[in-house]
């Protein structure tokens, strides 16, 4: 895979990560439809672009309960 879609999409085990979730509540989320997401082969996808709206989110959410 290219640089270019791996700055757009992350794996699963990646978005774990980078959320401090664990795989299964990703998958559930996933299945729940809260969580967009691409099939490719038997890889599953889910754009960065998501992951950092829901961060910018929560921070801004954060952000305003401190006021």
């Amino acid at each position: 895979m290219n640089g270019s879609m791996q700055s757009r999409f992350q794996s699963i085990s990646e978005v774990s990560i980078t959320l401090g979730l664990s795989i299964p509540t990703i998958n559930r989320r996933l299945k729940e439809g809260k969580i967009p997401f691409i099939k490719l082969g038997g890889r599953v996808l889910i754009p960065v672009e998501f992951i950092e709206n829901l961060v910018q989110q929560a921070l801004s959410a954060s952000s305003e309960g401190r006021r």
